[in-house]
């Protein structure tokens, strides 16, 4: 909203990395990224065996992050009901916290 009016209307997510407006853009700026993008959005298909450790879509990537302490490389995605449905890769997971 400025000055009365409403410029965008969407998710953090959306907000953040999809702002319609230079004043949303602004306004946002200083967001982690990490905290309002989800899982699925930085997830690739699955490839080959599930690993261990799991973390639901719906997480933001920065609930998540802490996990790559004792899941290596990857992380196994899973959906509402527990089946695998991506991984999430340590690199892709730096990228976009190092982008703020």
């Amino acid at each position: 909203m400025k000055d009365g009016a409403i410029v965008q209307c969407g998710t953090p997510q959306e907000l953040v990395l999809e702002p319609a407006t230079d004043y949303v853009a602004e306004f946002t700026r200083s967001v982690a990224r990490a905290k309002v993008v989800k899982v699925a959005t930085i997830m690739k298909p699955s490839e080959g065996a599930a690993t261990t450790v799991r973390v639901s879509a719906r997480a933001t990537v920065a609930d998540m992050a802490p996990l790559f302490a004792s899941a290596g490389e990857t992380i196994t995605v899973v959906d509402a009901e527990g089946r695998p449905v991506g991984t999430v890769h340590r690199d892709d997971v730096v990228n976009l916290m190092m982008q703020g």
